[in-house]
C-alpha cells in the first residue's frame, strides 16, 4: 500500500530573486556615475549607454509591479435582513463597503439636493430596488464632478453643515415608510413609489424630498422602476431638450444602444418618429436592439461601423447620441447631416473595462485620450451647420420645472406601452462589487439593480 507523500516545500527565494530590481537599479546608477567620473572618453560613452539601457530595462521590468493589484469582487458580508447601505471611497471594488443603518436609520442625498426644501416635505422610502449607473463607477474612481464637489449620500451621523457623505446611488423604487404633517405633496405611507436622489440610493431606507418620489405605475414592476428614473430622464433630456426639433423620418444614430440610456434613447427616438441606427459592441446585443424597435443595428465588433453608417444614411444623421468619448466622437461629428447635432453625455472609452481600479497605466492612457479628444472650432461649425451639445443631469437637481415636464412625458409613454425597461438584472446589496464589475465589462444588456435587505 502506497503512502501519500507531500511534495517538498518550494525553496525560499534568494536575496537576489527578491530584490533583483533594486540591485539592477543601484548597479546601473553606480556604473553610470563611475563611468562619468573615472572612465576614459571612449569607455565613458559605452558605460553610459549600457547603464542607461539597464535603467530602461529596470523601468520596463517594474512597470507591472507598480500597477495596483485589483481585488476580486467579493461580497460585502452584510448579514441577514438588517437595514444596510453601501459606503464608497476612491479605489477598486474593495472601496465599496457595507454600513449598518440601525432599526430606523436612513440615508439621504447630498446636502446640496435639500437646499430650500422644508423638513415637512421629506419622505422616507423603504427601498425595494436601487439602480446602478455607470456614473456610480466613475465616482468610485474619483472621476465624477458632482460627487467630488458636493459629496455623496449621507448616512446617519454624517449630517451637519458642510457634511459630505459617501453613499452612491441615483435612483430607487420602494414603499413610503414615513411622511410628515404639513406636506404639500400627496404621498402617504404605503404608497408604491420610484424616483431620483442626488446620491444615497444604495440603501435599505432613503430620505428624499417629496417632489423626487413618484407613484409607481402598474406597468412597471418594483425592480424595473428602480432601474428607470435616471436613464429615462437622461434620454428624455437628450431628445427633448437638445436634439429637437427633428422632422419625422430622419435618421439618428445611438451608440451603446443596448445599455441603460441607449435602450431608452432608441425607444424615445422611435416615439418621435425618427429612424434609428443602433450601435452595439457585441453580437449578443443585436436582438435586444431590434426588439426595442431600431430600424438598423450595427455590431462594431464585427462590422465597419462608419462604412455601414454611411451606407444607411448617405446624407448623414440628424443627431448622434454619444457617450463613448474619444473612441467615436470625431467620426460621430463628421457623420452628421447639415443642421445635425452631436449630443455628448459620457466618455466611456477613456476608462478601463476590467480590474476595477485606475493605476498608472490607466492614468497615462486617459491622459493620452484627453489629448486625442477633438476640439470643435465654432467657425468651422458655423460653415458646416453642425452643433455639439452636452449635459450632466446631476447638476440639474434643482430644476423642478424640467423634472415635472419630463416625468409627465415619460409616464404618458409608459402608460401607453411605448416606453419600457427592457431587461433588468438584479444583485443583492451584498453583491455590489460583482455588479460594478459586470457593468464595467461592457457585456451587460439593459440595467442592473441592487436589492437591499429589509426586515418584513
Amino acid at each position: 500500500m502506497l503512502r501519500e507523500t507531500q511534495p517538498p516545500p518550494p525553496p525560499s527565494p534568494s536575496f537576489l530573486q527578491q530584490h533583483w530590481r533594486a540591485v539592477l537599479g543601484v548597479g546601473s546608477f553606480a556604473g553610470m556615475v563611475f563611468g562619468v567620473i573615472k572612465g576614459q572618453q571612449e569607455d565613458r560613452v559605452l558605460l553610459i549607454v549600457l547603464c542607461a539601457a539597464g535603467l530602461i530595462a529596470l523601468t520596463l521590468a517594474t512597470w507591472r509591479s507598480v500597477q495596483p493589484r485589483p481585488s476580486p469582487p467579493t461580497p460585502l458580508g452584510i448579514a441577514g435582513n438588517a437595514p444596510a447601505a453601501v459606503a464608497c471611497s476612491v479605489g477598486g471594488y474593495d472601496a465599496l463597503t457595507g454600513a449598518t443603518l440601525g432599526a430606523h436609520g436612513a440615508t439621504r442625498g447630498a446636502a446640496q439636493s435639500f437646499e430650500g426644501v422644508p423638513d415637512e416635505e421629506l419622505v422616507t422610502v423603504k427601498v425595494a430596488a436601487a439602480g446602478i449607473n455607470y456614473a456610480d463607477i466613475c465616482l468610485r474612481w474619483g472621476l465624477y464632478d458632482s460627487w467630488n464637489q458636493f459629496g455623496g449620500g449621507l448616512r446617519p451621523g454624517q449630517e451637519g453643515p458642510g457634511a459630505k457623505g459617501d453613499v452612491p446611488g441615483f435612483e430607487f423604487s420602494g414603499t413610503i415608510a414615513e411622511v410628515k404633517p404639513g406636506a404639500s405633496h400627496n404621498l402617504k405611507v404605503g404608497d408604491e413609489v420610484f424616483g431620483a436622489t442626488m446620491f444615497g440610493g444604495y440603501s435599505s431606507r432613503l430620505v428624499v424630498p417629496g417632489h423626487l418620489a413618484f407613484q409607481r405605475p402598474e406597468q412597471l414592476s418594483a425592480t424595473a422602476a428602480g432601474a428607470f428614473t435616471c436613464v429615462a430622464m437622461t434620454a428624455w433630456f437628450a431628445v427633448q431638450q437638445q436634439a429637437q426639433p427633428i422632422a419625422r423620418g430622419h435618421w439618428v444614430l445611438v451608440h451603446s444602444a443596448a445599455g441603460g440610456v441607449g435602450s431608452m434613447l432608441v425607444q424615445i427616438c422611435k416615439i418621435k418618429g425618427w429612424r434609428v441606427l443602433a450601435v452595439v459592441g457585441a453580437p449578443h446585443k443585436i436582438s435586444a436592439c431590434h426588439a426595442l424597435g431600431a430600424d438598423a443595428v450595427v455590431d462594431k465588433s464585427s462590422q465597419d461601423l462608419w462604412a455601414e453608417a454611411k451606407s444607411i444614411a448617405p446624407e448623414g444623421f440628424a443627431a448622434v447620441f454619444d457617450a463613448n468619448g474619444v473612441g467615436t466622437i470625431k467620426q460621430s461629428y463628421e457623420h452628421l447631416a447639415p443642421c445635425g447635432k452631436l449630443i455628448v453625455y459620457g466618455f466611456h472609452t477613456m476608462l478601463p473595462r476590467q480590474g476595477g481600479v485606475i493605476g498608472l497605466k490607466q492614468w497615462l492612457g486617459m491622459a493620452r485620450d484627453y489629448l486625442r479628444t477633438p476640439t470643435f472650432n465654432p467657425l468651422s461649425m458655423t460653415a458646416a451647420n453642425k452643433s455639439v451639445m452636452s449635459f450632466n443631469l446631476s447638476f440639474l437637481f434643482q430644476r423642478r420645472d424640467l423634472l415635472e415636464v419630463a416625468m409627465g412625458d415619460v409616464m404618458e409613454w409608459v402608460a401607453s406601452g411605448a416606453l419600457t425597461v427592457p431587461k433588468v438584472t438584479s444583485f443583492k446589496l451584498d453583491e455590489v462589487r460583482a455588479a460594478h464589475a459586470a457593468l464595467e465589462s461592457g457585456t451587460t444588456i439593459g440595467k442592473l439593480v441592487l436589492i437591499p435587505p429589509n426586515p418584513q
